[in-house]
């Protein structure tokens, strides 16, 4: 119950005011899309996603993580906004009509980065990120689930005076938010939720 509490904090912190959390805005990749399905939903993620991290070998081979869970979590929540007309992390903020539950996990996390020694030098990296997202209906039966997978490259800088890995962490996020628009898409596109949108919107009237 506690960690469930402290997840539900950092959400409703990061909703609040999240130019304030210390981290820089993730940057757009292009794309914006929109989807905007009838239906109020709750959004719950676990401590995979929250506390994400990923471990790699610096340039002096010393291994470091970098966290991105707070990225990772303020990206599903605008992403997924965008996939439904409401999006809450909080049911008693619906007033009870909740047309169902968006659950998010992180599973695969990779980054591959070879720096053989220090130098002045710029080296390619690729940042691998897996999630399962699941849609249960306002009965909790689950009527989509799906595994979703990015592979984000790009390049980071090393030194000869020290181990520092320079850009690696904007590159982290960069996969972050891409892996947060897929699931805004598989979301948004998704058959099944979008005749079970249609339901709901049908029974409304």
């Amino acid at each position: 119950m506690k960690k469930q509490i402290a997840v539900t904090g950092l959400m409703l912190a990061l909703l609040s005011g999240a130019t304030g959390c210390g981290w820089s805005p993730l940057r757009s990749s292009g794309d914006t899309q929109g989807y905007w399905l009838p239906l109020a939903v709750v959004l719950t993620v676990d401590r995979s996603v929250t506390d994400a991290t990923l471990s790699y070998n610096d340039a002096c081979q010393q291994l470091r993580t970098i966290a991105y869970g707070e990225q990772l979590t303020y990206a599903l929540l605008r992403q997924i906004g965008l996939a439904f007309e409401r999006v809450r992390i909080d049911p008693e903020q619906l007033k009870g009509k909740t047309d169902g539950t968006v659950s998010v996990t992180i599973g695969l996390q990779n980054v591959r980065l070879l720096i053989p020694r220090q130098a002045d030098k710029s080296h390619d990296v690729t940042i691998e990120l897996g999630a399962t997202v699941t849609f249960q209906d306002a009965a909790g039966a689950v009527i989509y689930t799906k595994g979703i997978k990015t592979e984000w490259k790009g390049s980071v800088d090393s030194s000869r005076q020290n181990c520092d890995v320079r850009g690696l962490a904007e590159i982290v996020n960069e996969a972050a938010l891409v892996l947060a628009q897929g699931v805004k898409s598989q979301l948004g596109t998704s058959i099944k939720i979008r005749e079970y949108a249609s339901q709901r919107n049908a029974a409304r009237r």
